[in-house]
C-alpha cells in the first residue's frame, strides 16, 4: 500500500510561504537552511518549501547553468513533489 510521505513544494516567497505554513500547522519548521529549505515534520509527514531562486543567486558565475535554468519555464505555485513509501514491499511484488 502506499504512503504518502512528503510534499515538497516549489515557492516563489519563502518568507511568506513559512508564515503561512507556520500558521496553519501552528507549529514552527522541523529545518531550515539559508532561505533555500524549510520543512515541517508532523504525524510522520513532512511538507518542505523549496526556494528554487536561492540556487539562482548562486550560480551566476555559471553561463550554461543559467541558459538552462532560464528556459525551464517554471511557473511559481503549481510545482509540487509527492514522495510515497511503501508497506511490505515484498508482499506487493509477491501478490503481482
Amino acid at each position: 500500500m502506499l504512503h504518502l510521505g512528503s510534499t515538497y513544494l516549489y515557492v516563489k516567497d519563502m518568507e511568506k510561504s513559512i508564515e503561512f505554513y507556520k500558521k496553519l500547522l501552528d507549529m514552527e519548521p522541523t529545518a531550515k537552511t539559508f532561505d533555500r529549505w524549510a520543512q515541517f515534520n508532523f504525524e510522520g509527514k513532512c511538507i518542505a518549501l523549496n526556494n528554487n531562486k536561492f540556487d539562482r543567486k548562486k550560480i551566476d558565475t555559471n553561463k550554461n547553468y543559467i541558459e538552462y535554468y532560464e528556459q525551464r519555464l517554471i511557473t511559481y505555485g503549481n510545482n509540487i513533489v509527492l514522495n510515497f513509501w511503501i508497506v511490505c514491499f515484498h508482499e506487493l511484488v509477491s501478490h503481482g
